[in-house]
């Protein structure tokens, strides 16, 4: 399905970057595609790894005061995890010129 996707989210953590099949199979996968079609590529950093070895801190999320946080180093990472929500949807939207919709719960 990597030769068909415009969108991947890979969910880094020391357990993603020790994974040979991701390294030899799955990101030159993604590689290609980013470089042939433009996909988009939205690294979400889950703990404290070399995620760098695999994006660069302008990609990867969360930001917590502009700077990249592990989702793992939130106070309560269901935080982290929000703010990954917001960064993605604010991403993809960007990305592919899409206006961010929202639902009127006040709308009866």
């Amino acid at each position: 399905m990597i030769d068909q996707a415009h969108i991947f989210i890979l969910l880094v953590s020391p357990s993603f970057l020790a994974s040979d099949f991701i390294w030899d199979k799955e990101l030159p996968a993604m590689k290609d595609r980013v470089q042939k079609i433009g996909a988009l590529l939205l690294p979400v950093v889950l703990s404290r790894c070399l995620w760098k070895n695999v994006c660069d801190a302008i990609q990867a999320v969360p930001k917590d005061k502009g700077q990249l946080k592990p989702i793992g180093d939130w106070e309560a990472p269901t935080h982290g995890f929000v703010q990954a929500h917001e960064e993605i949807a604010d991403a993809i939207a960007r990305h592919f010129s899409v206006p961010m919709q929202s639902f009127d719960w006040s709308a009866k």
